[in-house]
Order: C-alpha cells, then structure tokens, then sequence
C-alpha cells in the first residue's frame, strides 16, 4: 500500500469517495478547455503547467484568496479535470492537505 493510500484510508476509510460517476466520465470525454471559465481555465492550466498542487498553493501561485479556489477546484473535480494526486504535511498548519493534478 502507497503512502497517499494509506493516509487516504487513515482519513476516509477503505471506501473511496473520489470514484467517478458515468456522468463524470462522460463530461470529461466531452470536455474542451475552452468550455471553462475564466477562473477555472487559470485553475487547471496552473495546474496543467506547473505541476500538482494544493489549494492552498493555488491560491498562492495566481494571487487569489483561498475562497475563490476550493469551489474552482471541486468544480474541475465534478468534470473530471483535476484529481486528487496525493497529500502533502503543510508546515504552516501541522496537516495533510490534498494535492491536485490536471488531467492532460
């Protein structure tokens, strides 16, 4: 077992919360980038180009509050476009915080 895994089940349980519906699956086949917001496009084209981050990174990389992030986020998660990668110890707070990935 991967340590994401571990730290996943740690905190969920063995049960996955992150399994795509059919129509998960079916609006990431019809996805294009330019369907997306402004907010969301900057989103997933930081995450696209700059690697994997958290929100809390996001919002830090664009300049943008925290608020405006997590809801961009969790909306590319409902398309398919972004998904958790991992999870990384966050200094600052002394917690785990997830880690997002673009799908390319």
């Amino acid at each position: 077992m991967t340590e994401t895994s571990r730290l996943f089940n740690e905190k969920w349980g063995s049960q996955p919360h992150n399994q795509m519906q059919q129509t998960s699956i079916e609006a990431y086949k019809a996805f294009t980038p330019r369907e997306l917001g402004y907010r969301q496009r900057s989103v997933y084209h930081a995450l696209l180009n700059h690697g994997p981050m958290s929100n809390k990174q996001l919002s830090r990389f664009l300049g943008w509050p925290i608020n405006t992030i997590t809801p961009r986020v969790k909306e590319l998660r409902s398309i398919g476009c972004v998904f958790l990668s991992g999870f990384r110890y966050d200094s600052d707070t002394n917690r785990h915080e997830m880690v997002w990935e673009a799908r390319g």
